[in-house]
């Protein structure tokens, strides 16, 4: 069963540090998560098998897109 979860883990003990996402198909959920990727920028790539094979792409909290993204969310 997939826990349809990205779990963010510690290079050098392999503790876990976060996690984020849950089950769903809008943005940000999960559907049948498959694969994950992590580029040299530090964005986050997931691909999706049932949710129309769907990929999606999570930007660093810290980066200059992820800091407009947050005070977007925290306007609504």
């Amino acid at each position: 069963m997939a826990s349809n979860k990205v779990r963010i883990l510690n290079r050098e003990d392999g503790e876990e540090v976060s996690t984020f996402g849950t089950m769903g198909d809008q943005g940000g959920l999960f559907f049948g998560l498959h694969v994950v990727d992590v580029d040299s920028q530090g964005n986050i790539y997931t691909g999706e098998v049932f949710s129309g094979q769907r990929i999606q792409r999570f930007v660093p909290a810290d980066s200059p897109r992820g800091q407009l993204l947050v005070q977007l969310s925290n306007m609504e």
